[in-house]
Formats: C-alpha cells, sequence, structure tokens
C-alpha cells in the first residue's frame, strides 16, 4: 500500500477522517505529487532527507489546529445545548460572553 492509499483509506473511515497527515517521502517530489498528497488528505508535505525542526514545526502546528478545531466544535454543541434550552440558557450564554469579552478586551 502506498501512502496515498494509506491517506485515502483513513479519510474514507469516519473515526480516523479527522486525523491530519503530514506525507513524508524522497520519492514524491514534483509539484504534481505534492497536489496528488494534497488531494488525498496530506495537510502538510516533508521531503526527505527529513529535517528534525521542520518536522517539529509542522507537528506543533498540527496540534495547535487540532485544539483549535475541537475548541470550535465544543463551542458549537454549546451554543447549540443553549438554543435548545431556550431563555435559562441564553442568560448563562451571554454572562459568558461578556466574562470572555473581558479577558480579550473586545
Amino acid at each position: 500500500m502506498s501512502g496515498i492509499q494509506l491517506i485515502e483509506k483513513l479519510k474514507a473511515n469516519p473515526a480516523t477522517a479527522v486525523v491530519p497527515v503530514i506525507m513524508c517521502t524522497g520519492m514524491l517530489t514534483t509539484s504534481q505529487n505534492l497536489r496528488i498528497a494534497l488531494d488525498a488528505g496530506a495537510v502538510h508535505f516533508v521531503r526527505k532527507p527529513i529535517d528534525a525542526i521542520e518536522l517539529l514545526a509542522r507537528i506543533r502546528s498540527m496540534l495547535v489546529l487540532i485544539d483549535s478545531f475541537d475548541k470550535i466544535r465544543k463551542q458549537k454543541e454549546e451554543l447549540l445545548r443553549v438554543v435548545k434550552s431556550g431563555n435559562k440558557g441564553k442568560n448563562c450564554m451571554l454572562k459568558k460572553m461578556r466574562s470572555c469579552k473581558a479577558i480579550w478586551k473586545i
């Protein structure tokens, strides 16, 4: 199985579809190969020989991205819960929003 096939398989499975993939290769290095990897679902591409600092930077950026997506998902779930709960939930959400506004000085 090639790396591209593995990425396609991961992205086809709902349990692993959200896992970010960093493609590392020394063989597929043309712009067309990069496009194929990105189209398959890779989020980053590192050419061999792998530079440890570059790989670490890309991993860190993926971890930040995952954390951001997770926070957005939780906020969406909270907002849906509040909307479904009516006025009581809206007042609670407004208080939370005001506290965030104060923290970030918006």
